[in-house]
């Protein structure tokens, strides 16, 4: 046995020796475990005595047992982490939290067969790391932009951008960018889904040609919503107002919690090809 499973065998005889020192007024240290291990008679404030444990495990040439904290920074490297040793810990446990965003492994976790108890304080935790295109359209989900500001929105993320084709949406942000004097009137559904804007020019003051702009009420992102994972799909949908003139246009994402969901069921899924015990939710504390 370790020096710690020890510890609860010889509390009988420890406690007899507590007793025995408490009498003689002895306070030197007991040896439990050769040079790592004492017990140390000290006072109370009550006026009686009590048993600390002074642990020297520092002193050995290696640990009694593995512990601490591995901190990968893709599932990849979490895997192969825990595969390297898993035959050492076959508790191993790993579980997924959608809300942090997290994937914590407690490789000394309690047993469920044979059932004993483990320590739990050897894990790998997995902080999922949200990319900068997910981040990019997330952040500006549901708020309105001025056109120039839309523009430069759209510009920034065509490559994230898989329906319509990214020359059609870089041609309507450019259109959009290029209006942003005119005096907006109203805005209409077109039959071909598209959303059409009446507008008119000012030209010295005076009221100048009208015009007519339509963009897709709609556009589909395909975006890795964290580091090292697959391609996700969302749509956004068209969002404006028209207010004095003067035209403000956004999007809204149809569900974007589905997006990291979908990514953490593919962790799942992936984790569950090597490893039994995977669970959605928080380990123990």
């Amino acid at each position: 046995m370790t020096a710690r499973t020890e510890v609860d065998a010889l509390a009988r005889t420890e406690a007899d020796a507590v007793a025995a020192l408490a009498v003689t007024g002895a306070a030197a240290p007991i040896a439990i475990d050769g040079d790592t291990l004492y017990a140390v008679i000290l006072a109370t404030d009550e006026g009686g005595q009590r048993l600390e444990y002074v642990d020297r495990e520092d002193a050995l040439p290696q640990p009694l047992r593995a512990r601490g904290t591995f901190r990968p920074a893709t599932v990849h490297s979490l895997t192969s982490y825990l595969k390297t040793h898993l035959e050492a810990h076959p508790g191993t446990t790993i579980w997924v939290d959608r809300t942090a965003a997290t994937v914590t492994a407690i490789l000394n976790d309690h047993h469920v067969k044979p059932a004993t108890a483990g320590w739990g304080d050897y894990k790998a935790i997995l902080q999922l790391e949200r990319t900068p295109e997910w981040m990019h359209w997330k952040n500006a989900d549901g708020r309105l932009m001025g056109q120039e500001e839309f523009a430069e929105h759209i510009q920034q993320g065509l490559d994230e951008i898989i329906d319509p084709e990214a020359a059609t949406m870089l041609e309507v942000a450019q259109s959009v960018q290029g209006t942003t004097d005119a005096t907006w009137r109203t805005a209409k559904r077109l039959d071909n889904g598209e959303v059409g804007f009446e507008y008119s020019e000012a030209v010295a003051a005076q009221a100048g040609p009208r015009g007519s702009l339509e963009i897709p009420s709609q556009f589909v992102l395909s975006v890795v919503p964290f580091y090292g994972e697959e391609l996700e799909q969302v749509t956004a949908r068209l969002r404006y107002r028209v207010s004095a003139g003067r035209l403000t246009i956004g999007y809204q994402l149809i569900q974007p919690h589905k997006v990291e969901l979908e990514a953490l069921h593919s962790i799942v899924s992936t984790l569950e090809d090597d490893f039994p015990a995977v669970y959605m939710g928080q380990p123990r504390p």
